[in-house]
């Protein structure tokens, strides 16, 4: 039975570090699994504007913002594995990453609302990278992420971290590190 994957890339870069950490997991899961199903989206090619607070969501358990956050939700909570890689702004998620955030409280005021939890077992991921290369850098996005994840029943199985990558293409050198994201790519298949 394949397996759907969504892949999210947050960083404005294409092909940046963030972005190759995660395509090192994809390769991974596509190696382990040819029939896998993976869909990948880019935060900074979308129209994701900020939540605006109206409350709608806790009626309806639905976003009523007309953008395209409605589309890639859909996917992510369809999906069996969800994949986020990103860079690190300020200690935090960059802005477009934070939009999509806020954006699904849709996806956990219906949780609330339904008190029911899904049968599907889904289970999550990230991939940091960040200038600096103190890993206290990490903490806020990773705080952020995991209750992202466990608002929307989606099993928080890890993530890779990545330091000192202020230069284009700098992951490239650290072999130990992409392998990480191929281990823990190939221990969501297991963990489903």
């Amino acid at each position: 039975m394949p397996t759907d994957v969504l892949a999210i890339y947050c960083s404005p870069r294409t092909g940046g570090n963030s972005d190759t950490l995660l395509d090192e997991a994809l390769s991974a899961l596509k190696e382990a699994r040819p029939d896998i199903c993976i869909t990948a989206h880019r935060l900074y090619d979308k129209k994701i504007g900020p939540c605006t607070a109206c409350e709608e969501c806790f009626d309806s358990g639905v976003c009523t913002i007309n953008d395209d956050f409605p589309e890639l939700f859909e996917k992510m909570m369809s999906a069996d594995i969800v994949l986020f890689a990103s860079p690190i702004y300020f200690m935090g998620p960059p802005a477009p990453l934070k939009a999509f955030i806020d954006r699904c409280l849709c996806g956990y005021s219906s949780k609330i609302r339904s008190k029911r939890r899904p049968k599907k077992k889904r289970v999550g991921a990230i991939f940091l990278t960040a200038g600096a290369p103190d890993h206290s850098m990490f903490r806020g996005t990773i705080s952020i992420m995991k209750a992202l994840l466990w608002s929307l029943d989606i099993r928080y199985k890890g993530e890779v971290l990545a330091g000192n990558m202020d230069k284009k293409k700098a992951i490239r050198g650290h072999p130990r590190i992409m392998s990480k994201a191929r281990k823990l790519a190939l221990g969501l298949l297991s963990q489903k």
